[in-house]
């Protein structure tokens, strides 16, 4: 409804929104029988193992019917996510995600949109938006083609680093990490370990534990607010030292702070904080 009341208050405003079954359509479509302007809607499609989406694309093209014969939406494309289907850049996996991201073309290829109507075609996670962009955009120039690779504006030095296609693969300039995690050594109880006073509450861990960068060693742990660090052979840090931290993916860093500081230059002795910046996530 909330959706339907921004359509009718600005007419050049478009809203996308994604389906994945019958009974979300009904939904959509009771809430907005009444609109002075339909919502558009693009049917997700999934895959077996995978996350939200219709699972086969028969199911795609009940669920666009669906769309189609609701007063107050819109069929308007297709969309998917192919990041389940792909834990590595390895050929199997760049073979399964291309398999799945071809379902979203046949898919498009089997549906009737209408009037007017450009449909977009759209996918592409942070670790495969180079395979996003062949397969969906041999569909042709009849359709949209949108990426969805939120990861590109801070990229990390973990996950994304290992995924990402740019550099080498596809002969571009690598993405820099932009962001990382400054902690403070706080303890040395004993010979080989230091407590950095930074943990679950303040840096990502969902996939990768934070690498420490201003000093050799291997974080092995955290606690809700201290990381376990084990310096490297030959390697010391001192209590009160600074200790710059890498980070793995940049979503779960976003959504532990509201505001991230902005500094010059994050390879100085003493980087100088110059803005701040507020997290949407």
């Amino acid at each position: 409804r909330e959706l339907g009341a921004l359509l009718a208050a600005d007419e050049g405003l478009r809203i996308l929104c994604g389906a994945d079954s019958l009974a979300g359509v009904a939904i959509l479509a009771d809430a907005l029988a009444d609109a002075p302007r339909p919502l558009d809607v693009l049917v997700e499609l999934g895959g077996a193992q995978g996350r939200t989406g219709a699972r086969t694309v028969a199911e795609g093209e009940r669920i666009a019917a669906a769309i189609m014969a609701a007063p107050g939406l819109r069929l308007a494309g297709v969309t998917g996510y192919e990041g389940p289907f792909g834990p590595d850049r390895s050929a199997a996996s760049v073979a399964a995600v291309d398999g799945f991201l071809a379902t979203l073309v046949e898919l498009h290829r089997r549906l009737e949109y209408p009037d007017g109507v450009r449909p977009v075609l759209s996918a592409g996670g942070s670790s495969f938006p180079d395979r996003a962009a062949a397969v969906l955009g041999a569909a042709g120039a009849d359709a949209e083609v949108v990426l969805r690779s939120g990861a590109f504006q801070i990229h990390d030095d973990g996950f994304y680093s290992r995924m990402s296609p740019f550099g080498p693969l596809t002969h571009t300039a690598p993405l820099r990490s932009a962001m990382h995690a400054w902690s403070r050594v706080v303890s040395q109880p004993e010979p080989g370990l230091a407590l950095l006073d930074a943990g679950r509450r303040d840096v990502p861990f969902d996939i990768d534990l934070p690498a420490p960068q201003s000093v050799a060693g291997t974080v092995t742990a955290l606690n809700d607010q201290h990381a376990f660090l084990r310096p490297a052979d030959g390697a010391t840090v001192a209590v009160g030292e600074v200790v710059r931290l890498g980070l793995s993916h940049p979503c779960t860093a976003f959504d532990k702070w509201r505001v991230v500081a902005v500094i010059d230059d994050p390879d100085a002795a003493d980087p100088r904080v110059i803005g701040a910046v507020a997290t949407c996530f």
